[in-house]
């Protein structure tokens, strides 16, 4: 290994060097320490371990905490216990530590909070489908790891009383992601809202027990919320209503499947939040063409805006040749109303537009897209069978939909 690194080496090749080329400098042990260090940074954890056997020098080299600082150990079905300790270890003495223990199998809640227990200074956490987390962990990462910033317990077997461990030492957290963790309900909000003044982004996706009483807790008393995740959460207007109120600076925004969305609701959000980047409203069926009206007329800088299976038509539509409109990406796809005219509409008032999704947008035919798609070189016109060229053109059979 060493002689591979080495072109000073003699067997590295049966040709004479060439006497111009200056090897010194491609000796890695002549290297200064902290270059080295640089270089070595770029390994993960697996080559760090193969590269500690070339020598004692690389050995040491290899050791040093800040290469062990961000451990990404996703999918990783060898790491055991005894393995997540170790290599924590090595890391322990880091600032801004990141650990990433998602859909690892093989570690249990013991190892778990042993490891945890040596990360004082981690500041980034992920553990997405971890059979380990348990709440108890939760708890020990707010003992232990008080300078914690971003939380991903997404799919974990946990419940409130570990999120309010969690959130009562982590009082720094700036993100929390919470998915489809079915066992939460408003009182996890509570916790978040009560202790981490400090959050910016949160995601409590698919738990449909997160409803009005903990969105309103979250908003009023986090006035630094910029990102906002509630797909498939069961608000009503009172929610909307607060999330107009005290979310001035709100950036994102994602209300998918809020069943009970209406317009008036729509128009709440968009007249309080006038500074949104990115607004998802797809499968909100109560959305109509209204919605599409406040929307534009409230909303100069939003770049995203996502209406799939929402009630728009080619009225709707009229609205981008009113409003002048800075959008990157629109999906209207699965609204069936939509024609051809309606996406010219689109197209001539949406001067910046990167993408338009019209999967399933029957009305629309696959003759004008292809048109379009010429005229407005820019833009990719998303359709079933755009999408499926894409796909063959990356799979390396661009010709395989026109034979």
């Amino acid at each position: 290994m060493e002689n591979y690194w080495s072109l000073n080496s003699s067997k590295c090749g049966q040709k004479e060097k060439s006497p111009s080329l200056n090897t010194s400098l491609m000796d890695m042990n002549s290297l200064p320490q902290a270059v080295f260090l640089c270089v070595l940074s770029y390994l993960d954890v697996k080559d760090l371990g193969r590269v500690s056997c070339v020598s004692k020098h690389w050995y040491n080299s290899a050791l040093d905490p800040s290469l062990w600082r961000k451990l990404k150990l996703s999918k990783r079905q060898k790491v055991d216990d005894e393995v997540l300790v170790r290599v924590t270890n090595y890391g322990s003495s880091a600032t801004g530590g990141v650990l990433d223990v998602s859909e690892c199998a093989n570690i249990t809640e013991e190892g778990l909070i042993k490891a945890l227990q040596q990360c004082r200074f981690l500041v980034e956490l992920s553990v997405v489908r971890c059979p380990a987390v348990t709440d108890n962990c939760l708890t020990e990462i707010g003992q232990s790891c008080q300078n914690m910033k971003f939380v991903d317990i997404s799919l974990c077997r946990v419940t409130d009383c570990g999120v309010k461990g969690l959130c009562q030492g982590c009082v720094k957290l700036e993100k929390l992601t919470m998915d489809q963790c079915h066992s939460l309900t408003c009182e996890s909000l509570f916790a978040v809202a009560q202790n981490c003044p400090k959050i910016k982004s949160i995601s409590v996706e698919y738990n449909s027990k997160c409803k009005d009483a903990g969105v309103c807790e979250l908003v009023q008393r986090c006035p630094l919320l910029e990102r906002l995740h509630l797909n498939s959460c069961t608000i009503t207007s009172q929610a909307a209503l607060h999330i107009s109120q005290y979310c001035r600076n709100m950036s994102v925004l994602d209300l998918r499947y809020c069943s009970s969305l209406t317009d008036d609701m729509v128009l709440e959000v968009v007249f309080g939040c006038k500074y949104l980047d990115i607004l998802n409203l797809s499968l909100c069926s109560h959305v109509t063409d209204v919605s599409l009206e406040h929307i534009l007329s409230n909303c100069a800088t939003l770049r995203g805006l996502y209406l799939v299976h929402c009630k728009i038509t080619d009225d709707g539509l009229e609205a981008f040749s009113r409003h002048l409109s800075n959008l990157e990406r629109l999906d209207i796809s699965w609204c069936k109303e939509v024609t051809d005219e309606g996406v010219k509409t689109v197209l001539k008032g949406c001067p910046h537009l990167k993408h338009l999704g019209l999967v399933r947008c029957d009305q629309v035919n696959e003759q004008t897209v292809m048109q379009l798609s010429q005229q407005y070189p820019r833009v990719f016109l998303s359709t079933v069978m755009t999408e499926m060229n894409r796909m063959c053109e990356k799979a390396g059979f661009p010709d395989l939909l026109k034979q």
